[in-house]
């Protein structure tokens, strides 16, 4: 389809909603996202090659998934039609204590992920305790911050490895992967194939794969409610294909965000994803109720 307009609405600041309107009538949406601390191009970048009609590879997907949106749209269809969407994992951003662990077992999840940094040694003791206390599964996601050797000391640590299924890019190379006997997740480190057991799909940022060979985590970029939606559809596409393969995985992001009209639309419990209703990816009214700046 022929793009006619590009417009943009401010939602967070790392990101934008956008809206494409198609020479035929069809008008589709999606979300912008850029995290230049994981190596993405600065969000002001990626408008100003989507206004000059030459984005970067990010402006190119949230093109290719608004088309997608659009179609669905014209045509008057839910893109959830007989998609089953994957359960989602629970996410920890900031660990302070021990009760999420507690509150996402009560509300059925079986698994939790759980943002680490340099500082993990002061936050082993409430891992601990969560594993004590529940039978929760954990994901720890170090988003490539550790250097060699903080990830040799993690992985001396006294945690109870069968209780970790996975850590996500630990450090920046991925032949240091390798150290430990915990199984590893690649998502933006460029890692060979034989230094990681899981990977993680983010449809935001990456098409899907026409096969899988590893287990997969489907997340969105943390961004918009949208965007949660649209891994979600996808994570469906993927776990149609591909259901051994596909494990629980990051749809509920949203739920970081208070008093959103959107977020208040999904889930607001459990694992189980909601469709928010309506055509295409949905959000119809919401959508139409926004401020859309035109940038081509």
């Amino acid at each position: 389809m022929k793009i006619q307009e590009i417009a943009l609405s401010s939602a967070l600041p790392h990101a934008y909603l956008v809206r494409v309107r198609f020479s035929g009538g069809e008008v589709g949406y999606s979300e912008l996202c850029s995290w230049p601390q994981l190596g993405n191009p600065p969000l002001k970048e990626e408008v100003k090659k989507l206004t000059e009609g030459n984005p970067l590879p990010s402006g190119k997907r949230a093109i290719e998934i608004a088309s997608i949106d659009a179609l669905a749209r014209f045509e008057g269809r839910s893109l959830f039609d007989d998609i089953d969407v994957p359960l989602s994992h629970a996410l920890v951003q900031q660990l302070e204590n021990e009760e999420p662990f507690m509150e996402a077992e009560e509300e059925g999840f079986t698994h939790v992920k759980v943002k680490l940094s340099t500082d993990f040694e002061q936050r082993l003791p409430i891992l601990k305790r969560g594993l004590d206390q529940t039978q929760l599964k954990l994901r720890l996601d170090f988003n490539a911050s550790l250097n060699s050797k903080e990830w040799a000391r993690f992985l001396a640590t006294d945690l109870d490895w069968s209780r970790i299924e996975m850590v996500e890019d630990p450090t920046a190379v991925s032949q240091e992967w390798t150290q430990g006997q915990v199984a590893v997740a690649k998502d933006f480190v460029q890692a060979d194939p034989e230094h990681y057991q899981y990977e993680v799909i983010k449809p935001g940022r990456d098409s899907l794969p026409m096969d899988l060979r590893k287990p997969v985590v489907v997340t969105s970029l943390l961004a918009t409610p949208l965007g949660d939606v649209i891994a979600s559809y996808f994570g469906g596409i993927l776990f149609k294909s591909f259901s051994s393969l596909v494990l629980p995985s990051g749809l509920m992001c949203y739920r970081r965000l208070k008093n959103d009209p959107f977020s208040a639309r999904l889930a607001k419990r459990g694992p189980t994803f909601q469709t928010p209703g309506g055509t295409g990816f949905g959000f119809d009214d919401l959508l139409g109720e926004q401020t859309w700046n035109t940038i081509l």
